[in-house]
């Protein structure tokens, strides 16, 4: 078959698939590509600035008439930042796209002048997506305003309602609500950024008898404040609710107005929110009655929240909240919950034991505790969360309790990923022994502090169960016990596991070890970090594989690390500040001893003395996690 032949339904889905230079392209390869991919380049039109804006609504007249020819192929339809747009543009606009389907209005893209005077809004009344900014600063009466856009799209699905203001900003009451919902009844996502005006106690007879919107399943509130009449509303209004996003800014909270008659309104309730799954929570440091508010929900009417995110401020004068949240959380959804992501933005200087917070969770999958500053018991979490597959800790330490048992079940974790925290020898060697199905570490910037060998000068990394796919270590500490000293600091690792094959390092200061092809035999692979000067204040840090010859005298030299270490150096070699020396001195350094990393596996590999952007090396390999 000849490209030519190809039907044009196909033709336009290569179409969807190819970037607009591809496009282009593609409308000079033949008669019967022309129109299907000239069409599709018209498909999605962004208004970037006046320049285009002109040639669309006025001079050179060439371009307006090419924009009324092809402007009925417009479906998704952008008005950029500051294009302050006349109404009479707009309405030219409306005109030259009448088949518009997605909608971006950026902030203060349209002007304040004569605003809504001559557009006409019914022209859009094919509109399933509208996202929409207006300023109340700029745009008087923009509730009204607003409501009066709506009214003219009963076929709208998707609403997105932002302001760039925060002083001045649209206000909300009941009647609103009701209007906005009358006026698109197959909303089905709707996201807002407004304050709201308290309903009276007149509204709540309405409330009671609210007529549900059904179609609507997403929804994203983001406010000052918000009362409990008002979680009152939505738990009536929005019974097919199944992803929810609420977002309190500043020192926004739930309002103490009338908190007396909370628990009264919410038994009242025949339902809240039964197919929720999806909570994301994002907050200042004093929106804790938000959280009380929600648990409160989950425990009365057992909510089956699947996925849980909560990120805002903690306050340092409420250490406890943390241990709060997460007693919350686990208790109210301990049936439920599959991925569970708490991420704080202060910081502590006492660590919080929070493990012993957790409730048995059997069915959490993902846990994401992100600049907590939490201490995690290994042994204890494992217990509680015997379907963890993926675990994350950002500032923190991972331990484990002296009474941990190697005779308790295997665990099925398969990531780990640890940066910024503290972690012990002991805490390793128990994953690998309890995790056999680990197949994903990545540790940066992280301390290793463990017990010294006298005898062998080494400080041992025993994850002889672990059969790694991807190992990742960046800007890793090692220090004997817990002395944090820079002179102390190890810069040797020993990684003894049947691993990738070593490859050749084209300079002495590579800036990492990477490996990536399998070899069958366990062999034994010295890694020295270093640090170069480049100029006299400038220095390149990498990593140095030693030969074989080196590798020998390494092993030779710590097989009698006893008589070795009687020795008197020489001088001591100078170290930066993070630890590693000059590359040449790497005999030097042997009299501080190595770390010996040992692995039952190592498919692939990445080592290196700073933390280097592997994000995306990392994220790419977990496509292949189950």
């Amino acid at each position: 078959m000849l490209p030519a032949d190809l039907p044009f339904e196909i033709i336009a889905c290569i179409a969807r698939l190819l970037s607009i230079q591809d496009k282009y392209t593609c409308t000079f390869v033949c008669s019967g590509w022309k129109t299907p991919f000239q069409e599709n380049l018209w498909n999605v039109l962004y208004v970037s600035d006046k320049k285009r804006l002109l040639s669309i609504c006025g001079r050179p007249l060439k371009r307006q008439i090419a924009y009324q020819r092809h402007g009925k192929h417009v479906v998704e339809l952008t008005l950029s930042k500051k294009l302050k747009a006349t109404d009479d543009q707009l309405y030219l606009i409306q005109n030259s796209f009448k088949n518009v389907q997605r909608l971006w209005i950026e902030s203060r893209s349209l002007s304040k002048v004569n605003f809504g005077s001559k557009s006409d809004w019914k022209i859009w009344e094919a509109l399933t997506t509208l996202r929409i900014n207006l300023d109340k600063r700029d745009i008087f009466y923009a509730e009204l305003k607003l409501l009066d856009i709506l009214s003219c799209l009963p076929r709208l699905q998707h609403l997105d309602i932002s302001q760039t203001a925060q002083r001045k900003r649209m206000v909300f009451t009941l009647e609103i609500f009701e209007l906005l919902h009358f006026y698109l009844p197959d909303l089905k996502s709707l996201s807002i950024n407004v304050d709201f005006c308290v309903p009276s106690t007149e509204d709540l007879e309405r409330i009671a008898n609210v007529t549900p919107a059904y179609n609507l399943t997403d929804f994203s509130m983001d406010t000052g404040s918000v009362s409990n009449r008002w979680i009152y509303y939505f738990a009536c209004k929005y019974p097919s609710v199944h992803t929810l996003r609420w977002e309190v800014y500043g020192n926004g909270s739930l309002s103490d107005d009338h908190q007396d008659e909370a628990a009264s309104l919410f038994a009242s309730l025949p339902y809240a929110f039964p197919h929720l799954k999806t909570v994301d929570i994002f907050g200042s440091m004093y929106s804790e009655k938000v959280y009380s508010v929600l648990c409160e929900l989950l425990n009365s009417f057992n909510i089956p929240i699947k996925n849980l995110r909560h990120e805002y401020k903690f306050s340092p004068d409420r250490p406890k909240l943390l241990k709060q949240l997460i007693r919350g959380y686990t208790n109210s959804s301990s049936n439920t919950l599959e991925t569970l992501f708490i991420k704080s933005s202060l910081t502590f200087l006492n660590y919080q034991n929070i493990t012993a917070s957790f409730y048995h969770c059997p069915r959490l999958v993902e846990l994401t505790l992100d600049r907590c500053f939490a201490s995690i018991v290994l042994d204890v979490l494992l217990y509680r969360c015997p379907g963890l597959k993926i675990l994350r800790i950002s500032s923190g330490k991972l331990l484990i309790g002296r009474n941990a048992s190697k005779t308790s079940p295997k665990h099925g974790l398969r990531l780990i990923d640890i940066r910024y925290a503290l972690v012990t020898p002991a805490a390793l060697n128990y994953l690998s022994f309890r995790c056999r199905s680990l197949n994903y570490m990545r540790l940066s910037r992280v301390d290793i502090q463990g017990s010294f060998s006298q005898r062998d000068g080494r400080i041992l990394l025993d994850m002889s169960y672990t059969h790694l796919k991807v190992l990742i270590l960046e800007a890793v500490i090692f220090l004997p016990d817990n002395i944090w000293i820079i002179s102390n600091i190890i810069n040797l690792i020993n990684l003894i596991a049947p691993t990738a094959s070593q490859p050749s390092v084209g300079h002495s200061c590579a800036p990492s070890v990477v490996s990536d092809t399998m070899e069958k035999k366990t062999e034994s692979t010295w890694i020295y970090r270093i640090c170069e000067k480049d100029t006299d204040d400038d220095c390149s840090y990498g990593t140095r594989k030693l030969n074989k010859k080196e590798s020998k005298y390494a092993d030779k030299y710590y097989r009698n690390f006893q008589r070795n270490r009687n020795i008197p150096s020489k001088t001591n070699p100078p170290r930066n500040y993070t630890g590693p020396a000059d590359s040449h001195d790497w005999k030097r350094n042997l009299l501080r001893g190595h770390v010996e990393l040992r692995c039952g596996y190592i498919g692939v590999y990445f080592i290196s003395p700073t933390a280097s952007s592997q994000s995306k090396f990392w994220d790419k390999s977990l496509d292949d996690l189950d």
